[in-house]
């Protein structure tokens, strides 16, 4: 599986300060730039530029972060 595999590289270059290279890899597979989270480990990986860019990764913590899925989600849900 893609996943699988891109999760493997993402550990292998050691940059991942949380448990979670899947996400990561995840984000790196798919495109996905939009981190909806509270770990502060994993929204660090989510914004080292080694790990995910062109575009960065940005982060969702709360609803005062509503403008980001407005810009970001290519989708008619509206964020209220």
């Amino acid at each position: 599986m893609k996943v699988d595999s891109e999760s493997v590289k993402v550990s292998n270059k050691g940059l991942c300060i949380s448990n979670d290279p899947h996400i990561v890899a995840l984000a790196r597979i798919s495109g996905a730039r939009i981190l909806g989270s509270m770990d502060i480990d994993l929204i660090e990986d989510f914004g080292n530029k080694e790990l995910i860019d062109d575009p960065r990764g940005k982060f969702y913590k709360n609803s005062s972060h509503n403008h980001l899925l407005r810009k970001y989600c290519k989708t008619s849900w509206k964020a209220k």
